[in-house]
């Protein structure tokens, strides 16, 4: 769990990095919800580590079940912008990565639900409830880089 939770804590980094690049338009909806995002998940991280603001798995189930949530607004609003992005190859891996998005957020919702009884099970739970995070973050990472591009390359910027 160290291991994924370290992994989740350089996409953060990432996903920050990529806000960054946004500054001017630091009222965007996408910039937004991405440095919630990276956020949500950094206190995930922490909670691997004994850390940070989330104290019993049941925050942490409950900061996953609101990153879900936040990712599926972010899923809307990038689905909103890309109807504005002409037609390219841009487009096509903005398309292509947007359309991943609803199944990680739906496998974090079901993971997040499923009843556990016992440390074990709980343990497990953990564990795959950061792993799924993680991968989530890796796509929202690539997807906020793709928005970017997309913003840049056709000067198509919404807010």
């Amino acid at each position: 769990m160290a291991k994924v939770g370290l992994e989740m804590k350089l996409l953060t980094s990432e996903v920050d990095a990529e806000a960054e690049k946004w500054d001017e338009y630091a009222e965007n909806d996408i910039v937004k919800r991405a440095k919630a995002m990276s956020s949500m998940a950094y206190n995930m991280y922490l909670f691997t580590r004994g850390d940070g603001p989330l104290k019993t798995t049941h925050d942490l189930f409950t900061q996953a079940e609101f990153f879900a949530e936040q990712a599926n607004q972010m899923y809307r609003t990038v689905r909103e912008f890309s109807y504005e992005v002409p037609g390219s190859a841009e487009k096509s891996d903005l398309s292509a990565i947007l359309e991943r998005i609803p199944l990680h957020c739906q496998q974090l919702q079901v993971m997040v639900k499923s009843p556990t009884v016992g440390k074990t099970a709980t343990f497990g739970k953990v564990d795959s409830v950061i792993q799924e995070t993680k991968n989530l973050m890796n796509e929202i990472a690539k997807l906020v880089t793709a928005s970017f591009v997309c913003a840049t390359k056709v000067c198509v910027i919404s807010s």
